[in-house]
């Protein structure tokens, strides 16, 4: 079922008029209790950094992939050249196709219905969008071959290392696009301080300065030095 967000008259929002699905209705329920208003943009003040770009990182005329891009606000509220937008759930990514139709992003985004790891086959994941675990199809990022790319977002419920290890010549050769990520605080959902370290580790061994809390607690931007 798909739920329309209602907003009030004259008042303007990166989330007017979003399509969402029932796993994340029932989620922004339960993270907003206190200030729900039927809206759903939990991006919003995340997305409002990158549209603003005070710190020259993002470079608009490139490509952006989107890894676990739910119901779409990335690429729906972005103006990257491309998107590249990978959502394994059905629901969610029905929604996001709806959400790319009525904001007139279509024509400028390629969509792909599995999850991406550090190799191909099958993995089982948890998806927000239909509140569920799940068991999809994987594949490496570098399998695409994607060229002219200027942000990786990447937010995959505690799978975040095996996509940067799946994709690694993705980056490289891209010359190393700022990547934002989720990570959770040790202790969160699961998230151990080896788990944490190895990723970060790995980010900045590529040569990447990671800014913790970009925007919220678990949101991270990795950006590589070369472009600081």
């Amino acid at each position: 079922m798909l739920y329309r967000k209602k907003w009030k008259e004259g008042e303007v929002s990166l989330e007017n008029s979003l399509l969402l699905t029932e796993g994340c209705l029932k989620m922004l329920k339960l993270m907003h209790a206190d200030s729900y208003h039927d809206v759903f943009c939990l991006e919003a003040s995340i997305i409002n950094k990158i549209k603003n770009n005070l710190d020259n990182f993002f470079d608009f005329s490139k490509g952006m992939i989107d890894v676990g891009a739910s119901i779409g606000e990335y690429p729906i509220c972005l103006s990257f050249n491309i998107n590249y937008i990978f959502e394994p759930d059905k629901e969610s990514l029905w929604t996001c196709h709806a959400n790319l139709v009525n904001f007139d992003k279509i024509q400028d985004s390629y969509t792909y219905d599995c999850a991406l790891s550090d190799t191909e086959g099958e993995d089982t994941i948890f998806t927000n969008g239909s509140d569920k675990w799940q068991t999809v199809k994987t594949k490496t990022l570098d399998s695409f071959g994607f060229k002219n790319i200027g942000f990786i977002k990447i937010d995959v419920e505690g799978f975040e290392e095996k996509v940067i290890r799946g994709g690694l010549l993705t980056i490289i050769s891209n010359n190393y696009p700022p990547i934002l990520f989720e990570c959770w605080p040790v202790g969160y959902w699961g998230m151990t301080q080896e788990k944490h370290d190895s990723l970060f580790n790995l980010l900045k061994t590529l040569g990447y300065e990671i800014f913790e809390q970009w925007g919220d607690f678990e949101t991270h931007l990795a950006i590589h030095k070369t472009q600081l």
